[in-house]
Formats: C-alpha cells, structure tokens, sequence
C-alpha cells in the first residue's frame, strides 16, 4: 500500500523563513530559479494545482481516503527549496529513474489524519504546509519516499533483514500503523528502540516503514546517524542492507558514506 508520513509533530523545526521574508519581486524570482533547477537537474514535473482531480485518484481508494488541498504562493519557495536540498544527496540519475512528478500540497491527508506524504509509481507528494518552519521535516520526507520507491523497485532480502530483528519479533498491523500516525511522539527514537534495532516506532509497523526510518537517516542525516549507529550495534546489520540496496542503484554514493563515517561505523563489530 502506499506508504504515509505523519506531520503532525514537524513544528518548530529549521527552515527558510528568510526566502519568506523578502520582496515580492524578489521571491517571485527565487521561486522560478529553484524550479528551473528541479526540472533540469532531475528532470521532475512539479503538481501544485487541480491535485485533487490529478494526483489523489491514484492513491485514494474507498477503505483509504485522501484529501490535498493545492499548494499556495506563500508556500511555494521554502517547500521548493526543501526539494532541492533533499535531491542534492543523491545522483542526479537515482532521482530521475524513480521519480517524474513530485505533487506539492498545502494539506494531505490520509484516513482524515494529517500526513507528510505519500508516494505511487513515478510520484511523490509533500506535505508543505507552513513550509518554512517545516523545512527539515519535509526533507526528511523526501527521503522517507524515495526510499519507499526505492524498495518497490528493488527489494530488500526480507528474510535477511528479519534476521536483525529481536527473536519473534512480528511487525503491526494496519490498525498500528494508523495510531502511530496519530501518536507520532510515541517511543520517537527512545534508547529502548535504538537496542532493539529500529530508528523509531513508525519501523515496528511494517518491513518496508522500518526500511525508510532507516534510510531517512543515512540519507538525511549520515554523521549523526553513524555516531548511532556506533552506540547501538543492534543496528548495523540493517543500516548495512539499506546502504548496499542504495549503492546498487547508484554506485556514486561509496564516497559519501564513506566520508560521512556511515561505512565504517556499520562494519564495526
């Protein structure tokens, strides 16, 4: 099914109020240069109007109910800039094999719950509301989808990475994962988690929300991932099977786990 993000504890975190702050003119001006650079680097179809007639029939289904409300101007340059930063740890390739529309939305929800995205076939949409105080989450976002596309297109040895997790340890249901959407603070990342082999308790729902929580990290956030990973050996293994499924879409990315101290710090024993 596809995969959801929840935005309802992304408040207060870094983002680009400056963009917000300038000129009219000016912004105008940014906003089309960070447009023009999403479409010619990663060649991707920016959605930001109609998403309710274009994007949500192909995720809504009658037992999943989704609602987008269109992305507004004063959202439009932080949630761009959030793309841009998000895109830019990868290969220019990785993006454009996964990706050709990125839906920008003012609002998302799933089951009527507040989310930070969703991604289809060839599609992701970003939650930008209040984009500029939302700018890391929605990166992390970002990451969180690629990484679901990722998966679909190439998957992860399921029962290799069974084998890191606790003994008769089973992943939740659906009814879980609703209420760790609802409850997004829950066991966010608590030590406990961390000793048991998962980032945060959205990873106890299902295989491939355990896979994403994981590659969020490395891709997002790789020095301190591998100051985490360090700490908690519990965690290796399956931070290792994230980064070998990444390296065989794209090779390039050897040297930025390598320098970042990812590699070395899933290979301790």
């Amino acid at each position: 099914m596809t995969a959801l993000r929840t935005a309802l504890f992304a408040i207060g975190l870094t983002g680009a109020a400056s963009l917000l702050a300038v000129p009219r003119a000016q912004a105008a001006d940014d906003t089309a240069s960070l447009r023009l650079r999403i479409a010619s680097l990663w060649h991707v179809t920016l959605v930001e109007k109609d998403l309710t007639t274009q994007v949500v029939p192909l995720v809504a289904t009658p037992d999943r109910p989704v609602a987008m409300r269109d992305l507004s101007t004063a959202n439009q340059a932080a949630c761009l800039q959030a793309i841009v930063i998000a895109f830019q740890a990868y290969p220019a390739p990785f993006i454009s094999t996964l990706v050709q529309k990125v839906a920008l939305a003012d609002h998302i929800s799933v089951w009527k719950i507040d989310v930070g995205g969703f991604h289809a076939p060839g599609l992701i949409a970003l939650n930008c509301q209040d984009a500029a105080d939302n700018q890391a989450f929605d990166r992390d976002s970002l990451h969180d989808e690629l990484a679901a596309l990722l998966l679909a297109t190439t998957p992860v040895d399921r029962t290799g990475w069974q084998a890191f997790n606790p003994p008769g340890f089973r992943y939740g249901d659906i009814e879980s994962y609703r209420a760790e959407l609802r409850d997004p603070h829950g066991r966010a990342g608590d030590d406990a988690l961390h000793h048991d082999g998962f980032v945060s308790a959205l990873g106890l729902t299902g295989l491939e929300n355990d896979f994403q929580t994981y590659a969020e990290r490395i891709l997002g956030h790789p020095q301190e991932f591998a100051e985490l990973l360090r700490e908690q050996p519990a965690m290796r293994g399956k931070a290792r099977m994230v980064m070998a499924l990444y390296l065989h879409q794209a090779p390039a990315l050897a040297a930025q786990f390598a320098s970042s101290g990812l590699t070395d710090a899933a290979q301790a024993r």
